[in-house]
């Protein structure tokens, strides 16, 4: 018996379209994407309701909008792969979610963007690899009752928290960004947070470059406050520049610049920048740090301990003042000015092999002052420049000790009564057996107990 014939019929080819889903489970609102680009808007409606609209797919296999019923507390969105696109719109309502919000952009170059958005208890962006692109989370006029977490695959970042308008904003709890490979970009700007402030950047691009990172006021009326500690780090890669300008920090501030260069700006307006704990400062290649030198002067309080470490180091400390102990480490050629400051505790400068260029004036050194030279040429001045307003005072014992490199030590200059140095306490300079020119102006010196300055070996 032979089996019945068949055939088989060619269907012409089909592409089914794109489409992602939407759905509400309990309480919360689910978007999943798929793996090509996505773009994805959501406005608030009335009640708790939602508007999901993508203008790149269908949804559910329908259109391209799907509108929830009141009610819904939380959302979660998942992407996928491609370069995908979340907006929080404003319009017609302002967001409000009265649960939490969490993105899963996957893989691509992934772009969130939000304008007064209210999130009462926890966001979270994660994000993959952006291979040559960027992930960019642009947040404007954010509150979060909880903790924010951006966490960032490699790929180049830009991150920026901001306001549109004079009001304050606040994340209640902690912020915390985390960044893969890759230039990174961190702005947090207007933003008052209750917590800490933790950022850690992955390795530099291909080119080097770490990035920077900004924390500061700029468009708000008030000073922005942070609650906790803030600590920023990079693994490696050159920093194009780093701010802390307007800032109000309850806790510690703490960089670690890795073996980059890097370059750090720190200033007030109106106010000075101030942190209430530890200010320390790190890396092993190259720094600069200035303040009270970039925006409008204002300079910083550290109310503990002061620490800046690097390699070779040009500094600037205008209008700082520092409640703790002062520590200064380089490890070659080191150039500082400091001018219109004062240190509380301990201040101590520890260079290495290179040259040293140290200017000081109108500042007071309450406890003993040291500075540790290594063999490199120094050049010393107290209180030499022109148009200035107040001595130099050291209350403590000074002691410069150099390793054998020689050079000046200019004591006041003369141009001006204001150019004066007051010693109270011994002021001795070890040479190390180099020639250092000691050039001293006697009316414009003060040794009101009796000292003088001596010269050792």
């Amino acid at each position: 018996m032979k089996p019945d014939s068949f055939s088989i019929e060619i269907l012409e080819a089909r592409i089914a379209p794109a489409n992602i889903t939407a759905a509400v489970m309990g309480h919360t609102l689910k978007i999943t994407g798929n793996d090509t680009a996505n773009d994805i808007t959501i406005r608030g409606a009335a009640g708790d309701a939602f508007d999901v609209i993508c203008s790149t797919d269908t949804i559910n296999n329908g259109g391209s909008g799907f509108a929830t019923m009141t009610g819904i507390t939380d959302i979660s969105i998942k992407l996928l792969g491609g370069d995908d696109s979340v907006t929080f719109d404003n319009s017609p309502v302002a967001i409000h979610l009265k649960g939490g919000l969490k993105i899963d952009g996957g893989d691509g170059a992934n772009t969130v963007t939000s304008t007064d958005l209210t999130v009462d208890k926890n966001l979270s962006i994660t994000n993959g690899d952006a291979g040559m692109g960027t992930h960019k989370n642009f947040l404007t006029n954010l509150t979060v009752k909880g903790s924010v977490m951006i966490n960032n695959g490699n790929g180049n970042t830009q991150t920026a928290f901001g306001i549109n308008s004079p009001r304050s904003f606040s994340i209640y709890k902690n912020l915390s960004i985390t960044n893969g490979t890759g230039q990174d970009g961190n702005s947090v700007s207007d933003e008052n947070i209750g917590g800490n402030v933790t950022i850690k950047n992955g390795h530099g691009s291909s080119g080097g470059s770490a990035g920077q990172t900004s924390i500061s006021r700029s468009n708000g009326t008030f000073q922005p406050v942070i609650k906790g500690n803030v600590s920023v780090s990079y693994i490696d890669g050159d920093s194009i520049a780093d701010y802390l300008s307007d800032v109000d920090v309850f806790g510690n501030f703490t960089v670690n610049h890795g073996p980059g260069t890097f370059d750090i700006a720190i200033d007030g307006n109106s106010m000075p920048a101030a942190v209430h704990g530890n200010f320390t400062v790190s890396g092993a290649a190259f720094d600069e740090v200035h303040i009270g030198a970039n925006f409008g002067s204002a300079g910083m309080i550290v109310g503990k301990n002061f620490s800046v470490t690097g390699s070779d180091s040009l500094s600037t400390f205008n209008k700082l003042q520092v409640g703790g102990n002062t520590k200064l480490t380089v490890s070659n050629t080191d150039t500082f000015t400091i001018s219109n400051s004062i240190f509380t505790g301990t201040f101590t400068h520890t260079s290495g092999g290179g040259a040293n260029s140290i200017t000081i004036d109108d500042t007071k050194f309450e406890k003993a002052y040291t500075s540790m030279l290594g063999g490199g040429a120094v050049t010393f001045k107290l209180d030499t420049n022109t148009g200035t307003t107040l001595p130099t005072t050291f209350e403590g014992p000074v002691s410069i000790k150099s390793a054998g490199g020689g050079g000046s030590i200019t004591f006041a200059g003369t141009s001006d009564n204001n150019q004066e140095v007051i010693v109270d306490s011994t002021f001795i300079i070890h040479t190390g057996g180099a020639s250092i020119t000691l050039t001293q102006n006697l009316s414009h010196e003060l040794f009101p107990f009796g000292t003088f300055i001596e010269e050792t070996t």
